[in-house]
């Protein structure tokens, strides 16, 4: 479908949003925009200034010729859906709705700029998604400057490109739009037509029976009504996927392995939380070479894995468990075949031999967290329900950044503490800080919308840990980097001086208060530092994240059972 957009809600919200951020230093320092014309020439200059100066306000009249073209130009097409602006869909960040409508404006506007350029260039009215999606990451990774927010799915795009998989998504977006125009379009479905959500329930448990064709019939109407829902899109793949693994015949199982593909990219764009999507990714991934699982580095062993994974796809349980354990013998320290192993006899309702399976892969690989995650499953069915959170509790700690144990860890904290939610010390950015030691300068990189002078002052207060410690905290000739206890010394002053402020009334400290008293309860229990590592943790942070496993892991648990599930400290 072509949109014309509507120039004058435009220019409103483009309006708002300069309002909003003419604050920033930054705007008064910019040189002004070259004249325009509103012929061919006239528009790639403006797209020119869009592609160099956006979001600089400079930029605004460019984009408003931008815009009129679109609106009025017959050499230029384009298509606006979720699937192809999902950045609609979120706020950014802004706590001010037309900024943040601004904000998807000025997106939509490089998309749009990209887009066209690509047009008008080649002289052709034919859509170029990718080239639009480039300068709106462009443009988008300029935002932290100018104190922006940061939009999810600008980002999950400009991961596909360097996957090398966004020319892929566009070609999808490409075909699914020709096919719709040769289609007369629909009425819209009446209410009492509409499918709830609970329509979908059977759609799972039907797949696992292998009835397939049952539960696709149920995502595809489903998605014919709802055609931008990022988990339904990630279900239906799943389904096909363990329809492709249950098949014999390897051309039908490559078929609904391509046929899950444009599914598998649309909950990723769109922003499904299935933890189970990387993996949809990798495995469905048409350049993926065939023998790109390696189960194990035995040649036999890995056949037999191989024949057991398919055994196991086809509810052939016996079978499958008898090859794991044939692959024992030639690779008896193979974390999968001794894993698996128990995990048929648990699909077998076997629950006692498969916990003695599931120990012996931990003895294995302590710190892989797939053991413990379904050894917490087995217990559960045993009616052993603090085992089995214990076990929860040991997946998160073998790998808090994994999806799936923190997920599950959700799950069960949801189950016991009815007032769970996540911590409000993240809606704290963590932004970047460096510290020049030679000209004693700190610099501060701001990751987020807000420019509070609390944030600030924690940027600041990890700063200051940097210049005071820093030198002396790492071994010697180890680079400095971000670690616990910089981000402990600025969580621990943010807290302390938004909870002084706070009681003399100051309004910006109240919206940080319930960051500052949840620091303070973490600091009053001894478990800020447990808390960086589960919650809170970069890529930096986490180097030092088994060292600190090793020595406190009684700090580690105490902290996911008085905090996520509200237990009572022990006495």
């Amino acid at each position: 479908m072509s949109t014309r957009i509507c120039l004058a809600l435009f220019t409103e919200l483009i309006f708002s949003f300069a309002i909003c951020i003419a604050r920033i230093p930054l705007f008064a320092q910019t040189a002004p925009a070259p004249a325009l014309l509103s012929d061919k020439t006239g528009v790639l200059t403006a797209i020119a200034i869009i592609e160099e100066r956006l979001p600089e306000r400079v930029a605004f009249e460019a984009a408003a010729l931008l815009m009129r073209c679109v609106e009025d130009s017959e050499d230029v097409v384009i298509t606006l859906a979720p699937t192809i602006t999902p950045w609609f869909q979120e706020n950014g960040g802004f706590e001010d709705e037309k900024a943040a409508d601004g904000a998807r404006m000025m997106l939509l506007v490089a998309y749009e700029a990209g887009n066209v350029k690509t047009q008008l260039v080649q002289g052709n009215t034919k859509e170029d998604f990718r080239a639009g999606w480039l300068m709106a990451i462009r443009v988008h990774r300029r935002f932290p400057e100018f104190g922006l927010g940061k939009f999810p799915s600008v980002e999950r795009l400009a991961a596909l490109e360097r996957a090398g998989f966004l020319t892929e998504y566009a070609g999808i977006i490409e075909r699914e739009i020709s096919a719709a125009r040769n289609v007369a379009p629909k009425p819209p479905i009446p209410d009492k037509e509409r499918l709830s959500r609970d329509y979908l329930d059977p759609a799972f448990d039907l797949a696992r029976a292998h009835k397939f064709a049952e539960a696709h019939a149920i995502y595809e109407a489903w998605l014919a009504q709802n055609p931008f829902d990022a988990e339904a899109h990630c279900a239906y793949a799943g389904a096909l996927r363990l329809e492709a693994n249950a098949s014999n015949d390897s051309a039908k199982a490559g078929a609904l392995t391509k046929a899950a593909r444009p599914h598998v990219l649309k909950a990723f764009v769109l922003g499904s939380k299935d933890p189970l999507l990387d993996n949809f990714l990798d495995i469905t991934n048409p350049n993926r070479p065939a023998d790109a699982v390696a189960f194990s580095d035995n040649k036999k062993a890995h056949e037999r894995i191989a024949r057991a994974e398919k055994a196991f796809a086809q509810h052939r349980y016996a079978d499958a468990r008898k090859e794991y354990q044939r692959a024992l013998k030639y690779d008896p320290k193979s974390y999968v075949a001794t894993l698996y192993v128990g995990d048929c006899y648990f699909v077998e309702k076997k629950y006692a031999d498969a916990i003695r399976w599931f120990n012996k892969a931990i003895e294995l690989q302590p710190h892989i967290e797939t053991a413990h995650r379904y050894m917490g499953d087995a217990l559960l069915q045993m009616g052993k329900p603090e085992e089995a959170i214990a076990k929860h509790i040991d997946a998160l700690l073998a790998e808090p950044a994994g999806k799936l144990p923190r997920a599950m860890m959700e799950r069960v904290a949801k189950s016991v503490n009815r007032l769970y939610k996540p911590s409000p010390v993240n809606k704290l950015p963590m932004g970047a800080v460096s510290f020049d030691l030679e000209k004693k300068e700190i610099a501060l990189g701001f990751d987020s919308a807000t420019q509070s002078p609390y944030v600030t002052g924690y940027l600041m207060a990890r700063g200051a840990w940097i210049g005071e410690q820093g030198a002396g905290h790492f071994p010697k000739g180890e680079k400095p980097r971000h670690c616990a206890a910089e981000e402990v010394a600025g969580l621990g002053l943010f807290s302390k001086v938004v909870l002084e402020q706070n009681g003399k009334n100051d309004a910006d400290a109240s919206d940080w208060l319930a960051a500052a008293e949840a620091i303070r309860r973490l600091e009053q229990a001894g478990l800020l530092e447990a808390f960086v590592y589960i919650d809170r943790a970069d890529a930096d942070i986490a180097k030092d994240y088994p060292a600190y496993r090793e020595e406190h892991r009684d700090l580690l648990v105490r902290y996911i059972r008085e905090f996520w599930l509200a237990e009572e400290p022990a006495q």
